[in-house]
Parts: C-alpha cells; sequence; structure tokens
C-alpha cells in the first residue's frame, strides 16, 4: 500500500506541475453517476476464473484548465459493485461395484465497495464537443466484504438419486487489499452542462492481502461503464 500511494503521489506532483499556473477563476464543480459491469479476474497456473456483476457509481468532481485544451479532473466516487458467479461440475464414482453420477452447482454472490479518487487529463476536441481522459486512480475498499455460497450436489445411480443444498455466508473482508490502485481510460461527448462517456478502470494490483495470498495466483479487478456527469 506505502508503494502504491508514494507511486499515485509522484503521478499527483507531475499533474500538478502541468498546473503549474491555473487559472482558478474557470475551476467547476459538478456530480457524476454511472452504471456498468465490473469483473474479478483469478489467474492461477495460467487457468483464468472470471466473476462479473453489476456496478453503479455516484459522486462528485472538480475541473481545472490547465494548458490550451486540457483540462484536469479530480473526482471523488463511491462505487459498489455485486460480484457473482456460477461453477458446475460432474464427476463418476464407484462404491461397491455401483457407478454414480456426482452433479456439483456452486453459487457464490459477494460485494465490493470502493471509494475511489481519479485524478484525469481530460483533453477536449471538435469545439469542446467531444472529449478523452486518462489517469491513475486510487481506491480504498470500504464496508464489509461478505461472501453468499450456496452449493448444490446431486447423486444419481441406478434407481436412486439424492439431493443436498447448502448455504452460508462470510465474512472475507481481511482476504482483500485495503488500497486498490488502477489506471482510468474514457471518452465521451459534452453536451453543455451535461457530459456523456464510457470509462475503463483496469486494475493494476494483486487485490490479495499479504497474509491471504495464495502463491502462484492473482486476483485483478477492472471495470467498464457508462456515465454521466453535470456541471453546476
Amino acid at each position: 500500500m506505502k508503494k502504491i500511494a508514494f507511486v499515485f503521489a509522484l503521478l499527483l506532483c507531475g499533474v500538478w506541475q502541468l498546473a503549474a499556473q491555473p487559472d482558478f477563476s474557470e475551476l467547476k464543480f459538478g456530480a457524476r453517476a454511472g452504471i456498468g459491469l465490473g469483473s474479478v479476474t483469478i489467474s492461477y497456473d495460467d487457468d483464468n476464473t472470471f466473476q462479473s456483476g453489476f456496478l453503479y457509481s455516484v459522486g462528485a468532481y472538480a475541473e481545472l484548465p490547465v494548458w490550451r485544451a486540457v483540462n484536469l479532473v479530480v473526482e471523488m466516487d463511491f462505487e459498489h459493485t455485486s460480484i457473482s458467479d456460477e461453477s458446475k461440475s460432474m464427476a463418476v464414482e464407484t462404491v461397491g461395484g455401483i457407478s454414480a453420477q456426482i452433479l456439483s452447482q456452486t453459487w457464490t454472490k459477494y460485494p465490493l465497495n470502493y471509494l475511489r479518487i481519479p485524478i484525469l487529463a481530460r483533453v477536449n476536441f471538435l469545439d469542446d464537443i467531444l472529449y478523452v481522459e486518462a489517469g491513475p486512480q486510487l481506491g480504498f475498499l470500504v464496508g464489509k466484504v461478505d461472501t453468499y455460497t450456496r452449493s448444490k450436489v446431486t447423486t444419481i445411480a441406478a434407481g436412486y438419486s439424492n439431493t443436498t443444498d447448502t448455504d452460508g455466508t462470510s465474512e472475507d473482508s481481511d482476504h482483500f487489499k485495503k488500497g486498490h490502485f488502477a489506471f482510468d481510460l474514457g471518452w465521451g461527448f459534452n453536451l453543455g452542462q451535461v457530459s456523456l462517456g464510457v470509462r475503463a478502470c483496469i486494475g493494476l494490483n494483486d487485490l490479495q492481502a499479504k497474509d491471504y495470498k495464495v502463491d502462484g495466483m492473482r486476483v485483478g479487478f477492472t471495470t467498464l461503464q457508462i456515465g454521466a456527469r453535470y456541471t453546476f
């Protein structure tokens, strides 16, 4: 986390140098909201597992012209993603000379809530109608990560069938790092006081907490969302 904060501070200093002579009379404030998809990627031994879910974010921002068509945008957003996953497997076992099919299904669902602080360079084109934006983002995990798991196992043999259904919730907040460093990239349209755009957030660090890290495994987090901004 200290290394991430140090890199983020260096990037912030670089942006501040770019904006060394800002005209604060042009400073603008506004609100932002977005919806989209969040995805957790679990990579282990060259095998990738994807878990995804609905995402929404709300927040506020400040925007300051710094050089020609380049603006500095600083946001503070609350982002919620409800990650869910379903896995299925089938196996054949022989017990006492009797062959049986074992069908397993597992459903998993858990929330990821982040307070995110993107610092973006926004470049306007075509008389400020079109824009592109990019920059670093620092996120802080907030709230609990309560994982709900439901398992269903069905055993099928000659003249016999049995299903076992279990579920439960575990508190897994300690498994995740509290800090999350990412890079944002997006584009959109300015329509007067309203802006509409698409933004991707690419996670740059492993989400696994140090005490729970599995050797050879990496857990990444990316998002893609459609957002709207309103300038006051």
